[in-house]
């Protein structure tokens, strides 16, 4: 008897690295691996590390670098819309090519800054599922057309929170449902260090509230004197902010370089995490669910994170961690001095994340669920996907 090969699933997807976003379209991926042919396609206007994509070519994952079109802030004014449209339609054209050559049986788009996966999908007459990961604030217009490209084809959309699918609203058929990010479990945590340690893990943007946890950090230290601040995570690839900015606001506030240090992004943070009490998390806009809250809890790190979007959906005030205002960097520092100054605290609220994270964000679970959609996709030829 001749084996059947698995029916081609293309997988869209806006960035090559490894943040938070990325790794979960690898853990997409893999938990798909079996069900289906996964094919993922990235873009190739923008500078990145290509972290992703040796990750998935390591799985034997096959990876197409193209004209992706992509909705990044330099194109949110109408003059940046007129420059994006042309290639946009030359990106259209790839992903359709690559769809119908593949005899793709769906089509994943994995954020809603890729506007074409709806439309490919309504050309080839197969399922769309869209994973929104976004709370958009501005331009206005982009909610509304999310959800009306997300009735060009049948499928089911899916949002990395409850914040994220309040911000959506409902799409008539299509859901969404709230489908929560997941992150390994992995073995038993290590102690906390000897010294305190908060660590600020994330993308260095305009934002993330970095320069919140900066603030924080030295009105915290002036109350905890033993306590040391690090910040891992690297800029945005041809943004506006440069580590200069970085480097000059560090230096203002711990000339002597003493307690406070940025080193920049690494490949896999874990280690860092380890090395601290608390991670915080201080968005100063919605954040829609941050990855590196679930790495912290999956250390058993006490996490301090905005009071705003998806961070208290996993952070439960006073037992696994805080929530503070955002962009108020006292309240972030009161929160960083409480727990750096009572090694018994972060344990507690180290230990009661990692077993909420159990319960509620394991990627064993978010696997589970996200095999069940694709395989009605692939196996009953449920369009709707639910």
């Amino acid at each position: 008897m001749i084996e059947q090969p698995l029916p081609a699933v293309v997988f869209l997807h806006a960035s090559d690295e490894l943040y938070g976003a990325d790794r979960q379209l690898l853990a997409l991926v893999r938990a798909s691996q079996g069900q289906c042919r996964p094919i993922v396609l990235l873009p190739d206007d923008a500078a990145s590390g290509g972290g992703l994509s040796e990750e998935l070519r390591r799985d034997g994952v096959e990876v197409r670098h193209g004209p992706l079109p992509v909705l990044r802030r330099r194109y949110g004014s109408f003059t940046g819309m007129i420059r994006w449209l042309p290639g946009s339609i030359a990106g259209l054209w790839w992903v359709l090519r690559t769809a119908r050559t593949a005899r793709a049986m769906a089509i994943v788009s994995n954020s809603t800054a890729i506007p074409v996966g709806p439309a490919v999908a309504m050309l080839v007459r197969r399922p769309h599922v869209w994973i929104v990961r976004e709370i958009i604030q501005s331009p206005a217009w982009l909610r509304g057309f999310v959800q009306a490209s997300a009735r060009l084809a049948e499928g089911h959309v899916f949002t990395v929170s409850d914040a994220v699918r309040t911000w959506l609203g409902p799409i008539r058929g299509r859901g969404p449902s709230t489908l929560h990010d997941g992150v390994p479990i992995g073995m038993d945590p290590l102690p906390l260090p000897r010294s305190p340690v908060a660590m600020f893990l994330g993308r260095i943007n305009e934002w993330k509230g970095w320069e919140i946890f900066i603030e924080a950090a030295g009105l915290a230290h002036e109350r905890v004197p033993q306590a040391r601040f690090t910040l891992v995570g690297g800029v945005v690839p041809g943004g506006a902010l440069g580590p200069e900015a970085v480097n000059q606001m560090i230096v203002e506030h711990d000339p002597m370089g003493e307690w406070l240090e940025w080193v920049g992004e690494l490949r896999d943070p874990k280690p860092s995490i380890r090395d601290a009490w608390l991670v915080a998390s201080p968005s100063t806009r919605p954040d829609p669910f941050p990855n590196v809250v679930l790495e912290a809890m999956s250390e058993a790190r006490a996490v301090v994170g905005s009071a705003s979007g998806g961070i208290p959906e996993m952070v439960v005030d006073g037992e696994t961690g805080f929530l503070v205002r955002p962009g108020d960097p006292h309240a972030l520092a009161d929160a960083m001095a409480v727990i750096l100054d009572e090694r018994a605290l972060a344990e507690r609220f180290g230990e009661a994340g990692r077993r909420r994270l159990i319960s509620e964000f394991s990627e064993d679970r978010f696997e589970q669920q996200w095999r069940r959609m694709m395989g009605s996709i692939v196996t009953t030829g449920d369009r709707a996907g639910a």
